[in-house]
């Protein structure tokens, strides 16, 4: 009885020692994908609430690069460029011809700050000032009909052509309040919605360089449309969907 009330006791011995180290070891860290990966590169772009079936099949996309520096905080960097290039050719004597070219250049730098909500889901919300370019030009041609006089001659119709170069010239600075919410779709790809608050203040040149003469002389007909203008301007808009973003992290 002795020696099996010793293996007994030995048995137990060994149980709670066995327990004890278990407890005493740490714990694995579950992984945090926002501390593995501090670098976010994603694209970005700007939908439009009216019109939206229609106005939002060519977006303007652009990079946005987010940089974490502590658990819930992060700077982000962000570039979206556009260009577009439309143009309308017309038999003589009818409508018009043109030649259309847009562009455009948006930069933005700023600092934010997150707040989790579940595994899943991640508010943020913080503040960036940036500045943009807008280029405008169009070289149109026109053709009508113009009746002309001569003392002594029969009056008859000929035919004028008009040209016009249109041009536009619009630089721009803002500073904006932004918040948004994240939904991870995987360990290393994430989506975002994000609405924002823009201060925009604006500095536009409009000019115009337009005359109109006949075919068959080159003649004036006296019709020119000649104009230079000046326009500032200072606006907010709350926009409650400014912004989607799909990041992958690395």
């Amino acid at each position: 009885m002795s020696s099996r009330l010793a293996i007994t006791l030995w048995f137990h011995l060994l149980l709670v020692l066995g327990a004890r180290t278990a407890a005493a070891q740490p714990t694995a860290a579950v992984p945090d994908t926002a501390r593995a990966y501090k670098h976010h590169l994603g694209l970005t772009a700007s939908p439009q609430l009216d019109q939206f079936f229609t106005a939002n099949r060519a977006l303007p996309i652009g990079l946005l690069y987010r940089r974490q520096t502590r658990p819930n905080r992060a700077w982000r960097a962000r570039a979206v460029g556009r260009y577009q290039f439309d143009s309308g050719d017309a038999p003589l004597l009818v409508g018009h011809a043109y030649r259309e070219h847009t562009a455009s250049l948006e930069l933005a730098w700023g600092k934010e700050r997150w707040l989790p909500l579940s595994r899943r889901f991640t508010a943020y919300a913080g503040g960036e000032v940036g500045g943009r370019l807008d280029l405008y030009r169009k070289n149109s041609e026109y053709y009508r009909f113009l009746p002309r006089f001569n003392p002594g001659y029969p009056s008859y119709v000929e035919n004028a052509v008009g040209e016009q170069q249109e041009s536009r010239i619009t630089q721009a600075a803002f500073i904006q309040a932004y918040a948004g919410i994240r939904l991870r779709i995987s360990q290393r790809l994430y989506a975002e919605a994000e609405t924002g608050l823009p201060v925009t203040f604006s500095h536009q040149r409009w000019k115009v360089d337009g005359v109109e003469y006949f075919l068959s002389d080159r003649n004036p007909t006296g019709a020119t449309n000649k104009g230079d203008n000046t326009y500032y301007s200072l606006s907010a808009q709350f926009r409650p969907i400014s912004r989607i973003h799909v990041f992958f992290l690395f």
